[in-house]
């Protein structure tokens, strides 16, 4: 069972279960508890965080929502190399591609949100790496053509994909921030507004003890 290294570090959905993520570190940032679970999934493995209430963890549906990216097709690409719109032979992860160098050796090729990777030789040998919205070319007969299961990963638009740990932790710290500058700025104004009660009443005191009118009629 190995992780998907083409996987970015925020929260995605496979065959409905969610929130997933591609390393046990990620799913825990995520949890209100601090740990993960291990789903295997084919001849891979993601990781889903605990809940906080007891006996559960996070989702598991028929399909997945449309606020958080489906990556069921990635699951289902094998350990062998393939092919994207003529750009092979490509692995899912880098082990596989250095395995498959003679120098073992392995660049990454980025499609989109996702980093699939090559062995380094092929590109010495004549394999040339193209780009994915440009290319167009056409995969040879021998090697798995996984482009059009693949596409609609890159062109399917995600309004409102889910956060990463990091963008929440920062977010949940800039609103701490803001709400403590809020509070210490309301606790000086009343504390101003206190003391400017307290000097004209003992103005007003002082005055009708001695007899003169208010300064300010």
């Amino acid at each position: 069972m190995r992780e998907l290294d083409v996987l970015p570090d925020s929260a995605f959905c496979v065959s409905g279960v969610h929130p997933l993520y591609r390393s046990a570190v990620l799913a825990s940032q995520a949890s209100p508890l601090n740990s993960s679970h291990i789903h295997s999934i084919g001849p891979y493995v993601a990781h889903m965080p605990y809940s906080a209430l007891p006996g559960s963890s996070m989702a598991h549906h028929m399909s997945c929502p449309a606020d958080i990216v489906d990556v069921t097709a990635l699951f289902e690409l094998p350990l062998t190399p393939f092919c994207i719109d003529g750009q092979h032979p490509l692995f899912t992860t880098e082990a596989a591609a250095r395995n498959a160098s003679q120098i073992n050796d392995a660049l990454p090729t980025v499609l989109g949100d996702y980093t699939f990777f090559m062995p380094s030789d092929s590109l010495a040998s004549g394999v040339e790496a193209r780009n994915m919205a440009t290319s167009g070319q056409s995969c040879p007969e021998d090697v798995l053509d996984v482009t059009m299961r693949l596409r609609a990963l890159w062109e399917r638009p995600r309004e409102h994909p889910y956060l990463s740990p990091s963008a929440i932790a920062a977010i949940v710290m800039c609103s701490v921030l803001v709400f403590g500058i809020f509070v210490a700025a309301l606790s000086h104004r009343s504390q101003k507004t206190k003391r400017n009660r307290a000097r004209v009443a003992r103005t007003k005191m002082k005055q009708t003890a001695t007899g003169k009118p208010p300064a300010y009629l």
